[in-house]
């Protein structure tokens, strides 16, 4: 098993991967991408305290001109069908699993479920695998074969997300629909990413 959220972007890891391992099963995880930036923007400066921290549109915006620049990497990583398009050209969609990172924080049962099956291996979670840590806001896994402790989010994840000011949050949501609406009709899935 390898993961590396850059995967999904390189040519070159596709190509390899595509040479090495051409029957490989791989599970691709998305988020929304306006969240996905700000938790971008958290990653990157994450040993600075907050009041050491540059603004958060670096992230988006061309610091000299002000503008937006849909050409920085943080923004470009959230344009998942442009992505994850030569990956299903180059391997079988039977081969790929798309899940959104929501549907794993709010539903880990039902996407590891999923992932089983698209893995072909036995069901081995139930409900008694999971329980809701109140503390954290996220699941904690129960390993179901031991009485190891269960296994919980690290403490660096789930940090509270600062707010995006309101009119980038729009110019975000607006500039990300078509590309998301593009995303959709690629897997034929729908996920919730529009401001709640």
């Amino acid at each position: 098993m390898e993961k590396s959220p850059d995967y999904v972007c390189s040519n070159r890891a596709r190509q390899e991967i595509a040479e090495h391992f051409p029957d490989c099963k791989l599970i691709v995880l998305v988020r929304n991408p306006v969240v996905r930036i700000v938790s971008a923007f958290l990653q990157r400066f994450r040993f600075k305290e907050p009041s050491q921290r540059p603004p958060m549109n670096v992230t988006y915006m061309n610091t000299k001109t002000n503008e937006f620049n849909p050409n920085a990497s943080a923004v470009d990583v959230g344009i998942f069908h442009k992505h994850l398009s030569p990956w299903l050209r180059t391997f079988s969609r039977d081969n790929i699993l798309v899940v959104s990172d929501e549907s794993l924080t709010t539903d880990p049962l039902s996407v590891l479920k999923r992932a089983e099956k698209f893995l072909n291996i036995p069901p081995m979670l139930n409900e008694d695998n999971f329980y809701y840590n109140e503390t954290s806001g996220f699941y904690c896994c129960r390993r179901y074969s031991t009485d190891e402790q269960p296994r919980c989010m690290n403490i660096n994840k789930g940090w509270k997300h600062p707010e995006l000011p309101a009119d980038d949050e729009k110019m975000l949501y607006d500039f990300y629909r078509p590309h998301n609406k593009k995303l959709f009709k690629l897997l034929n899935e729908t996920y919730n990413w529009e401001k709640t």
